[in-house]
């Protein structure tokens, strides 16, 4: 197999490695600041027990995460593995191309927008023709909005869970539980 790699795929690779080198160092900056304060007010073992469930907890998924199950299961929709393809671009064009088909085929649009429903795209307010863009350029404003939709998502999620398990108390230990 041999991988070829034009201007525009190897600066998106390099952007990309530059974004997941900052975003691990905020969360590592986060991370000593967050045991630093645990620290300091006694609790540094739930700080710990707190954070390693945090970063290791099979629940916890981010935005990043989120989207690239996004890109494999709308592949998979169309028969598609993106390790089958050399990059990410290339997947976004044979998806493209299962899209356009499908749109030309009778009772296509409705398939369309059953993959979108299947997906979560709907409740995000993305459209799969975003979502391919956000593929093919990882800096378009379709991407970008991708981000926030998803972003807002994992955030909504989080005050949803709070709202529905309960008030928060503290107990005994000066900690806050439900």
């Amino acid at each position: 197999m041999q991988i070829s790699l034009d201007s525009q795929n190897v600066a998106s690779v390099i952007l990309h490695s530059v974004f997941e080198q900052a975003v691990r160092t905020q969360t590592q900056k986060l991370d000593e600041n967050f045991i630093s304060a645990m620290k300091k007010s006694g609790h540094s073992a739930q700080a710990r027990a707190s954070l390693t469930e945090d970063l290791f907890s099979v629940h916890h998924v981010d935005a990043a995460q989120m989207k690239t199950r996004i890109f494999e299961r709308l592949g998979e929709k169309f028969g598609l593995k993106q390790d089958d393809f050399e990059t990410i671009a290339n997947y976004a064009r044979a998806i493209r191309r299962g899209v356009d088909d499908l749109k030309d085929k009778p009772g296509g649009l409705l398939a369309l927008q059953k993959i979108e429903e299947d997906l979560g795209l709907d409740e995000l307010g993305i459209s799969m023709d975003s979502v391919i863009e956000a593929m093919m350029d990882p800096s378009s404003d379709a991407a970008k909005e991708l981000n926030e939709a998803l972003e807002e998502k994992l955030g909504k999620s989080g005050r949803d869970a709070a709202l529905h398990n309960g008030p928060v108390k503290m107990n005994n230990d000066g900690l806050y539980t439900r």
